[in-house]
């Protein structure tokens, strides 16, 4: 690993409670839909990925070739027993294993979010990387903020803090830190698109097909 690694939380733990089922195994195009988010994290810019999961998953979402020698260095799962709580503890539990892995930033990331593309992660991390002395770097839809997002390292302790069911973007909304940080705006509202439930999940299908058919 590169010294001052940019490491990615993936958080893949949440209960998946207005889908009904895991969300994460759910088949889009010839993919899970947690599988498409994961494979696109590799692909990009970070030094390497923590997937925080829940103690009963047991990675029936991600392909065997994600899961091959040949690319099962490049992320790290972390199991996390206190996800129930709310995805604050998710988060921590990412974290504490980023700092263990000597991370100099963190870039939190959704696992539901299957439109989220390497360049858009690369993107804000090439801010990042021009403006270290940034507190975060943070993508954002109609002025409202939303992951990914990129925290240095002087975020590390404030992550730490967090409690229940709340968002790394929580913090954000305090005017204190707002000004310590670059929010990059992004015109196209479907990379943002998170899957909570069936309605979620039925028009990220036909917005896949259409990218297919866009791409043929």
């Amino acid at each position: 690993m590169m010294s001052d690694p940019i490491i990615g939380v993936l958080l893949a733990a949440g209960k998946s409670k207005r889908m009904g089922n895991n969300k994460l195994k759910l088949p889009l195009g010839e993919q899970t839909l947690g599988n498409i988010t994961l494979k696109e994290a590799i692909k990009s810019s970070l030094d390497h990925l923590v997937v925080v999961t829940n103690k009963q998953d047991h990675l029936q979402w991600i392909s065997p070739f994600l899961l091959s020698p040949l690319l099962r260095d490049k992320w790290t799962q972390q199991t996390c027993k206190s996800a129930i709580k709310g995805q604050a503890y998710s988060i921590k539990c990412g974290v504490k294993k980023a700092m263990q892995l000597q991370a100099k930033s963190i870039m939190i990331l959704l696992a539901d979010q299957p439109f989220i593309s390497k360049d858009i992660i690369n993107k804000l991390i090439e801010r990042y990387l021009h403006n270290e002395n940034a507190y975060f770097i943070a993508a954002s839809f109609l002025n409202r903020i939303r992951p990914p997002i990129l925290f240095s390292h002087q975020m590390f302790p404030i992550l730490m803090q967090l409690e229940g069911d709340i968002g790394a973007r929580y913090i954000l909304g305090n005017e204190k830190w707002q000004e310590k940080g670059i929010i990059v705006p992004f015109e196209d509202p479907i990379p943002f698109l998170d899957v909570d439930t069936r309605e979620d999940y039925e028009f990220a299908k036909n917005v896949w097909k259409s990218l297919k058919m866009t791409k043929c």
